[in-house]
């Protein structure tokens, strides 16, 4: 693309035709019924990412993780 004119006709269309993609995969994910979104496998994340901050906070997290852990081996 030359800074100095637009995109051109070609470039448009690919760029349109990659917006189209895009918006059509958003909407696929968007209608999954919602036993199919992996909201856990984010929210799991979290505390282990807590887990690693130095000091009270990284120690409470780990022992609320290891509580956790015990919590679900029980179920």
């Amino acid at each position: 693309m030359n800074p100095q004119t637009g995109p051109t006709l070609v470039e448009r269309r690919e760029r349109l035709k990659l917006e189209c993609e895009l918006d059509r995969l958003n909407l696929r994910i968007a209608l999954r019924p919602a036993a199919q979104r992996p909201v856990g496998a984010v929210v799991s994340l979290i505390p282990r990412i807590l887990s690693l901050v130095p000091g009270r906070w990284g120690r409470w997290t780990l022992r609320a993780l290891d509580a956790l852990v015990l919590v679900r081996g029980a179920f």
